[in-house]
């Protein structure tokens, strides 16, 4: 993994995330704000093809933390930073164990992916938030916030194809040496 070149497009892609994915984003009744995750693609593209679980799993923090600062619950209101840092980790650590069993280039596999690991990450995080910042005994809302992450992540997935030809494109900037088993010379 090429360290700076993360840090370069973490910084622009929050900047697009807390600024320009506005125009994209949907209210949908009883639900609330849907937006797609652009962090979240980066992460399932680089654990798709990093060369080692080490450089996933640290991608998927950084960026997961990139998120966590970025997402406050508001004035007034208590947030825990470093569930989503957690929880992108994790994930791109199981999609670095599965990513031999699937063709990492195709749109299905980058779709697919994207669309389990949203799931799974912010569903982790809203339950996370839920106990540790909440503390709301009754749960109430948190369906309708899981409702929420499961339409970010398909509104996500849609659109990675998109975002994975560009990180395709300049992927020897951002990936320093390829997956899979190394060649002897």
């Amino acid at each position: 993994m090429r360290w700076i070149a993360l840090a370069i497009l973490t910084y622009v892609l929050t900047l697009l995330q807390t600024s320009l994915v506005d125009v994209i984003t949907f209210r949908v009744p009883g639900v609330g704000l849907v937006r797609p995750e652009l962090l979240a693609v980066v992460v399932v593209y680089s654990a798709l093809h990093v060369g080692s679980i080490l450089d996933a799993m640290l991608a998927g923090w950084a960026l997961g933390l990139a998120l966590d600062v970025t997402t406050g619950a508001g004035s007034g209101v208590s947030t825990a930073v470093g569930p989503m840092s957690l929880a992108y980790a994790l994930g791109a650590g199981g999609i670095y164990k599965i990513r031999g069993a699937v063709f990492r280039d195709k749109v299905v596999t980058q779709c697919t992916m994207t669309l389990v690991f949203c799931i799974s990450a912010h569903g982790m995080w809203i339950l996370m938030q839920w106990r540790l910042a909440f503390g709301d005994t009754a749960g109430t809302g948190i369906v309708l916030m899981l409702v929420q992450a499961v339409l970010l992540a398909a509104y996500t997935a849609a659109i990675a194809p998109a975002l994975a030809l560009g990180l395709k494109a300049g992927r020897r900037w951002l990936i320093a040496s390829p997956a899979g088993p190394r060649r002897r010379r």
